[in-house]
C-alpha cells in the first residue's frame, strides 16, 4: 500500500480496533480510545466534549454487539471504517451537535443491525429456502444505491457438508447492475452459508461478496488444524488476483477469518533478483502447497519466461506462512 495512504487509513483501522476490543479508558475521559494520543480534530472534539464522549463509548458497545451478532462481519467492519473516514471525521467541521447527532444515528444502525442478526428470516430459514429464494441481506457499502436495493436471485445452492453434526448448505446470490442487467461480470455476488440450528431449519452464519471480486462454490475442507471454510473468489481482471478467504471455526459458533495473504511477502523477498510472481498464487490449503510461474522483469503480462516456484506452506496460529520454496529457472532448480 502507498505510505501516504497507508498514513490516512491507519489511524481509521486503529479507531476501528478500539471499536471492537472495548479498549479500556482512563479517568480522565470516557471516550473508547486514549485522549492522550488524540491527533484529529474529530478525536480532539471527542476527548474535549463530555456528551461525546460517552456517545463515543456507546458506539463501541453498539459495535461490538453488532459484530458478535451478524454473519456478515467483513462488510459490517468495512461500513464501520467508512463512517469513522467520512462521517464522522467530517461533521467535526460542523462543531459538537453535528457530531452527536451523527453519533446517535450511526449508533441506532448498530443496534438495528443487531436486532436484524436475530430474525427469523435469517435464523429459521428451510431447506427449500435456500435454494428458491434470497434470505434478506443488509447491502454490501459498495453497492448500496441511491434508487434502493438490487433485485436478487439465487445463482446457485447446495449442500456444504455437515460441522459437529450439524448440516451446512450454501448459496450464492447474485444483484444484477440496475444499467446492465445482462453483463454477468457486473453483478454483484453474495456467498451465503447456512448451518442446521433445528432439524429442517437453518440459520446464517456467513456472509460476504466484495464488490467486483467473483466467487465460485464455496467448500468445507477437513484439515489438520480443523474444518475450514474455503470461499475461492479473483478480483475481476486479466490479473486474476487472489481474492479468496479461509475462515476458521471458532468459539461461539463463529467463522473466524485467517490470514492467507501476509506469506506472499516473504515469497517475493526469496524470489532471484528479476524474478516476480505477478499473477494470482492460488494454494491448496488440504496439501499446504502451491505452484506460481515466474515472470522476468522484461516479461509481458501474458508470457512468463522465467520458470517456476514450488511452494510449502503451513500454519502459524491464524497466519500461513512458506515453509519452503524451490525454484526452477529453465531446466535448472535453485532451492530458496
Amino acid at each position: 500500500m502507498p505510505k501516504p495512504l497507508l498514513a490516512a487509513v491507519l489511524p481509521l483501522w486503529c479507531a476501528l480496533l478500539a471499536l471492537a476490543a472495548g479498549a479500556s479508558s482512563s479517568p480522565a475521559h470516557a471516550a473508547s480510545f486514549d485522549c492522550a494520543r488524540a491527533r484529529s480534530p474529530a478525536e480532539r472534539l471527542i476527548c474535549a466534549d463530555p456528551e461525546i464522549s460517552t456517545l463515543d463509548e456507546r458506539l463501541a458497545a453498539a459495535y461490538r454487539a453488532a459484530f458478535a451478532a451478524v454473519p456478515w462481519k467483513q462488510r459490517l467492519r468495512s461500513a464501520q471504517v467508512e463512517w469513522l473516514r467520512t462521517t464522522r471525521n467530517h461533521t467535526a467541521g460542523d462543531g459538537a451537535a453535528a457530531m452527536a447527532a451523527a453519533y446517535r444515528a450511526r449508533i441506532t444502525v448498530l443496534e438495528a443491525e443487531t436486532k436484524r442478526a436475530t430474525d427469523p428470516a435469517l435464523t429459521a430459514v428451510s431447506e427449500t429456502q435456500i435454494g428458491q429464494s434470497c434470505v434478506p441481506l443488509p447491502p454490501h457499502p459498495d453497492q448500496e444505491q441511491a434508487s434502493g436495493p438490487r433485485a436478487c436471485e439465487v445463482r446457485e445452492a447446495g449442500p456444504l457438508g455437515t460441522l459437529e453434526g450439524r448440516r451446512l448448505h450454501y448459496a450464492l446470490y447474485s444483484y444484477p447492475d440496475p444499467e446492465a442487467p445482462e453483463t454477468e461480470m457486473l453483478a454483484y455476488v453474495a456467498t451465503v452459508v447456512f448451518i442446521e440450528t433445528a432439524p429442517g431449519r437453518f440459520a446464517t452464519s456467513y456472509v460476504d461478496g466484495p464488490e467486483n471480486i467473483g466467487c465460485g462454490t464455496p467448500r468445507l475442507l477437513r484439515t489438520g488444524r480443523g474444518p475450514l471454510l474455503h470461499i475461492p473468489c479473483s478480483q475481476h481482471g486479466t490479473g486474476l488476483i487472489n481474492a479468496e478467504s479461509v475462515l476458521a471455526w471458532g468459539e461461539g459458533g463463529q467463522w473466524r477469518p485467517l490470514d492467507i495473504e501476509s506469506w506472499t511477502r516473504e515469497l517475493a523477498r526469496r524470489l532471484p533478483r528479476g524474478y516476480g510472481a505477478w499473477k494470482g498464487i492460488y494454494p491448496d490449503y488440504e496439501t499446504l502447497t502451491a505452484e506460481t510461474p515466474l515472470w522476468r522483469s522484461n516479461d509481458g503480462n501474458c508470457c512468463p519466461t522465467g520458470g517456476r516456484a514450488e511452494i510449502r506452506l503451513g500454519w502459524e496460529g491464524d497466519r500461513l506462512v512458506l515453509r519452503d520454496l524451490r525454484v526452477h529457472l529453465g531446466e535448472r532448480e535453485v532451492p530458496r
